[in-house]
């Protein structure tokens, strides 16, 4: 969990937006409650960030269009370039200004996609059409006017002025606010009533509910000015061993050829699945004399050098193929 501002990547990809990292919850409620220090709370995110920060996960936000839906995941186009990632169990889907299941995203939607890229295969986090996921993060990240549809211990449901409903995560420690009453809580809040609320998005992606109130709240200072940073998926979580390195090289065999896509699929010792992409650079040989990429079938074995390009993807540089022996 980054506790700053960053860019991910410059050029070259579409757009990459600058990304606000979730604070820890039990920081972001000391905060509002005033409970930390100014000199304190700078060394508290110092601390945090060492703690934190070095082993969080490299999130992008990328703008892309997909290419295609694989049982795995999304072929996606960065710019120029074919991405493939994989979605998993908590992989969030969104689509019309509302979640939705995996079903609904097509091949051709152009959309900004949040991705883990520190994984091999990178990790699909969140994706959205365009229009949805700027209608989102204005939720996140600035005040929202809405009428309470539903509330319970949990959740509060709010229908906003353009018809679009949106869950927040409702805690014991959500701030409540309300002119008539001294030390009011979220059973005071009646569906129907008009509120104004303030979300905060939590490492999970849930939006939590940091202040909800019957009276206006103030813009955040340069939120008109500050960039775009920016329904669960069913499948079973999927166990991820360590990211490989920027560059070096692999052995085992190949899957399948994406030659469309200029990317083949393989299964790298040891037992790790991983999408190779290759260019008019890469030389290719089977059996020892050169060849072109369309030899690849399912089941030969490899040798291959590779680099990471500034995409992330694994790229290829030389890649011996062989008949299984």
């Amino acid at each position: 969990m980054k506790l700053f501002w960053f860019k991910a990547f410059d050029g070259g990809i579409g757009t990459i937006a600058q990304v606000r990292q979730a604070l820890p919850i039990w920081f972001a409620l000391l905060d509002e409650r005033h409970l930390i220090h100014r000199s304190v709370k700078c060394i508290l995110c110092v601390f945090v960030a060492l703690a934190f920060g070095i082993a969080s996960a490299e999130t992008e936000i990328m703008e892309a269009k997909v290419l295609e839906i694989t049982e795995r995941g999304f072929v996606l186009q960065v710019g120029t370039e074919p991405l493939a990632v994989d979605d998993e169990h908590d992989t969030r889907f969104w689509k019309g200004k509302s979640a939705v299941k995996r079903e609904a995203i097509s091949i051709g939607d152009s959309v900004f996609a949040r991705i883990k890229v520190d994984n091999d295969p990178p990790v699909l986090r969140e994706i959205a059409d365009k229009e949805t996921w700027r209608w989102l993060d204005k939720i996140r990240t600035e005040p929202q006017q809405g009428i309470v549809e539903k509330i319970d211990s949990k959740t509060l449901t709010a229908k906003f002025p353009d018809g679009t409903s949106f869950v927040y995560r409702a805690t014991d420690k959500t701030k409540v606010q309300v002119k008539a009453i001294s030390d009011p809580g979220l059973t005071d809040l009646k569906a129907g009533q008009t509120v104004y609320l303030r979300g905060r998005t939590l490492s999970n992606l849930d939006t939590w509910l940091a202040l909800v109130s019957d009276t206006p709240l103030p813009m955040p200072k340069g939120a008109s000015s500050r960039k775009s940073s920016s329904e669960d998926g069913e499948k079973a979580k999927v166990p991820r061993g360590p990211t490989i390195p920027t560059s070096g090289s692999l052995t085992g065999y190949t899957l399948a050829l994406l030659g469309k896509l200029s990317m083949f699929d393989v299964i790298a010792d040891p037992s790790k699945a991983l999408h190779i992409s290759y260019n008019d650079a890469t030389q290719f040989f089977y059996e020892g004399k050169r060849c072109r990429p369309d030899v690849i079938i399912r089941g030969l074995r490899f040798k291959l050098l590779y680099r990471r390009d500034r995409f992330g993807r694994i790229l290829a540089t030389k890649v011996e193929l062989y008949m299984r022996r």
